[in-house]
């Protein structure tokens, strides 16, 4: 009696090995995107809600605010990203890949934290998006 695997054993083998790599492949590319995204929407309604209290909380006496850029939101302090006071500027980053449609940015007015307008940030990364709502209420939600 001889012992070892037949071709076809090793082939049939071969092959699983095969569809369940290329199917990691396929879903881990896609939970990575997931996971990316969803660490976005977290980040920026962070950053919201961080301007917003210091806003209310009447840090340095002056209103906060959140500017979107590509692959960056800052937290600022001013009533616009173009007049605010850069030494209190806080970068936060994430992926470049995502795009971000919406204002360019939000500012929280003292001492009520309210912003001037209710706003919609969508986040998008391939077929996936997120969303972030600002209301004119200062109430801040995520999907």
């Amino acid at each position: 009696m001889t012992r070892g695997f037949t071709l076809v054993e090793m082939l049939i083998v071969f092959g699983i090995i095969a569809l369940l790599m290329g199917l990691t492949f396929l879903f881990g590319r896609e939970t990575l995107a997931r996971f990316e995204l969803n660490r976005a929407r977290d980040l920026l309604r962070q950053e919201l809600l961080t301007a917003q209290s210091d806003s209310m909380t009447g840090k340095n006496n002056a209103s906060w605010g959140v500017q979107i850029a590509p692959g960056a939101f800052t937290r600022f302090q001013g009533s616009s990203f173009s007049a605010r006071n850069p030494d209190f500027d806080f970068v936060t980053s994430f992926s470049s890949t995502i795009t971000v449609s919406g204002p360019s940015e939000i500012v929280f007015s003292p001492p009520r934290g309210l912003p001037l307008s209710s706003e919609t940030l969508t986040l998008t990364l391939g077929q996936q998006t997120r969303t972030v709502m600002v209301h004119s209420s200062g109430l801040i939600e995520s999907f």
